[in-house]
């Protein structure tokens, strides 16, 4: 949570967007997990993780197939699922700016609202999450999107974002081939 606040925090300023400073009073669930890193060592090694519950305003109004499938089978974790995930809220209640943000990025992003998604649709009126590295340009077109942000972590550097990106028709293929592998 700390390292997505300071980012927020910084994103609000450069965009001149008033942060939702409530979200600190919220509450906090703490507990020690083996994150992505930290469970590819021998022995795996676990960290202090620590999750607010902040969300009040916003509402989801849109999760895709990937999304549904990961609630429906409680397979959050499932590798090969994440890439894809497309999930919008909106926000009539604590939003503080009324432009449409939207973001791709990954797992520091994230589709459930612990992170920086969750922070900024308390913030902004409408806000898209995609979990890509490359921007869907006919989706941020279509969407009337205000700000289109992208976050990826350094390790990830590495991939070359695309310039054709298609999230429905990715999230399609991503699913399809998931489950083809299970069967």
């Amino acid at each position: 949570f700390d390292g997505c606040w300071e980012g927020y925090l910084a994103l609000c300023e450069s965009l001149g967007a008033k942060p939702n400073l409530s979200i600190l009073d919220a509450p906090t669930t703490t507990g020690d997990l083996f994150l992505d890193l930290g469970s590819k060592l021998t022995p795996p090694v676990s960290e202090p993780y620590v999750v607010k519950h902040f969300l009040t305003g916003a509402t989801r109004v849109y999760a895709n197939e990937l999304i549904a499938y990961k609630e429906r089978e409680n397979a959050h974790d499932a590798p090969g699922l994440h890439v894809g995930s497309h999930i919008v809220f909106s926000n009539a209640t604590t939003a503080t700016d009324p432009r449409t943000i939207v973001l791709f990025g990954d797992s520091y992003s994230e589709y459930r609202t612990h992170m920086l998604t969750g922070l900024l649709a308390e913030t902004f009126a409408s806000t898209h999450f995609i979990w890509n590295g490359a921007i869907d340009w006919r989706y941020v077109d279509r969407v009337k999107a205000d700000i289109v942000v992208t976050e990826m972590a350094e390790r990830f550097h590495n991939l070359v974002p695309t310039d054709t990106l298609d999230v429905e028709q990715f999230a399609s293929q991503r699913m399809a081939a998931f489950l083809a592998q299970r069967a």
